[in-house]
């Protein structure tokens, strides 16, 4: 992806004239540098920004590196986007689910909303149908991979800031789990919040992660558990608190195979419930935010 953008580029991006940009751009709409020779470019991450917030849909995504929107994706109520987008994952039709989201996330609908609502809705139906037909399996699959492409693009999208001093975020799931899209979002979502993420993934040992959170000190520690016969034993978790809690950092467990009571409540440690109450958090971790009122 590129890291900058013309005026121009921008423009036809959104479907509007450069004059009308470069306007924008003087009254300061649009936060531009300029190159040696006086020409002015945006960074991505500015013209992301401005994007979502204009209002004007994104006509050629292609100018942010995403994949064309056909008409016949977006042509519909975005209260059925969880309807359209398992139809297209049962499908197989990748390009146009990443589309679908895309046009989403650029009309201004937030990672979080994209994550609790289309995505989750979408691949928790993708995995109720290989009870009742073998093909569920090759479908879930198939579907599951598409999301991760969903995911990984909109967190490059997200993740533009490639500060050395940003806090860091990091975290995985236990051994036996093999769920790779909460992880994946959970970092898409610290990316979001201003961190350096580091996605350890699932199947990750406790001593692994324990020695991670030790080598990088992170600020925020997430660990999401789907599959309940692969929860660690409180004994295990205390390890992973103890390694958290020596490096200052807060601790988020979620997933619907971590039940709640595991451990005791503490005022360094938050059961979530969903991506909305994560985003909430990496927010409130985030040391270099200002503290909410």
């Amino acid at each position: 992806m590129k890291r900058t953008l013309s005026p121009k580029e921008l423009a036809q991006a959104l479907g509007v004239s450069e004059s009308s940009l470069k306007r924008w751009a003087d009254k300061g709409r649009v936060r531009v540098s300029k190159t040696v020779g006086g020409h002015r470019r945006i960074p991505m991450s500015e013209a992301i920004r401005f994007a979502r917030e204009a209002g004007y849909p994104v006509v050629k995504p292609e100018v942010f590196g995403l994949s064309p929107v056909a008409d016949e994706v977006v042509q519909h109520d975005p209260a059925d986007d969880a309807k359209h987008l398992l139809a297209l994952l049962k499908a197989g039709e990748g390009d146009h689910a990443k589309a679908l989201v895309m046009n989403r996330y650029f009309s201004g609908e937030t990672l979080p909303r994209l994550f609790d609502g289309p995505l989750r809705s979408a691949m928790y139906e993708i995995g109720k149908i290989w009870h009742h037909d073998p093909s569920g399996i090759y479908l879930e699959h198939r579907a599951t991979d598409i999301a991760l492409q969903i995911v990984n693009q909109l967190r490059s999208l997200v993740g533009q800031d490639d500060s050395p001093n940003r806090p860091v975020a990091l975290g995985g799931g236990p051994s036996g789990d093999a769920y790779l899209l909460p992880s994946m979002m959970c970092a898409a979502l610290a990316a979001e919040a201003g961190y350096r993420e580091i996605n350890l993934g699932p199947n990750t040992p406790i001593d692994t992660l324990t020695q991670a959170i030790t080598e990088y000190q992170p600020s925020l520690v997430w660990f999401t558990c789907t599959v309940a016969d692969a929860c660690p034993h409180p004994a295990e978790l205390d390890q992973l608190l103890d390694a958290a809690r020596a490096a200052e950092a807060v601790v988020a467990l979620g997933g619907q195979g971590m039940p709640h009571g595991l451990i005791e409540p503490q005022s360094d440690v938050y059961h979530l419930n969903n991506m909305a109450d994560f985003h909430q958090l990496c927010l409130k971790a985030n040391p270099d935010l200002p503290a909410a009122d």
